[in-house]
């Protein structure tokens, strides 16, 4: 009578993709995700960029934790204002306590090489959605939206 519970969110992942697709094709929704809350950022940097520049808008500020090799000057390129980011090149340990720190006061904040458990990870992304701060996990996140960037 009633089927197993496995393999339901890949379902409803899937059929939430779909029915994006159908209303973007049909004009009822942009194609731009609503801000706030996680996100999973494809492999481009040029994407990642942006997104970041969009975000940002005119007054935004925007965090970046734990990533190493970024282009700044392609940043710059792309529109993201240097003078408006925070950038946090390791969080010895402390991933969690510096993400809340900028989900509060950033309009974007990159995950790049940080450690999220679930429950922790649950908790910064209902807190980045009541602020309507974007979150870009460029790692495993657990529970992020696997969708194009395009924010703003």
């Amino acid at each position: 009578m009633f089927e197993s519970v496995e393999g339901v969110p890949a379902r409803l992942d899937r059929a939430r993709r779909a029915l994006a697709v159908a209303e973007k094709r049909v004009g009822i929704r942009g194609s731009r995700p609503r801000a706030g809350g996680v996100i999973r950022c494809p492999a481009r940097r040029v994407d990642l960029y942006e997104a970041m520049a969009r975000a940002m808008g005119t007054y935004g500020w925007a965090g970046v934790v734990a990533l190493p090799d970024v282009g700044w000057l392609a940043a710059a390129q792309h529109g993201v204002d240097l003078d408006r980011v925070l950038y946090v090149p390791r969080t010895f340990g402390s991933d969690v306590a510096i993400l809340t720190a900028l989900v509060d006061a950033c309009a974007v904040v990159v995950a790049g090489s940080t450690r999220v458990e679930p429950m922790s990870a649950r908790t910064l992304a209902a807190r980045a959605h009541a602020r309507g701060c974007t979150v870009i996990a460029l790692g495993a996140w657990p529970g992020a939206r696997e969708r194009a960037v395009e924010v703003g």
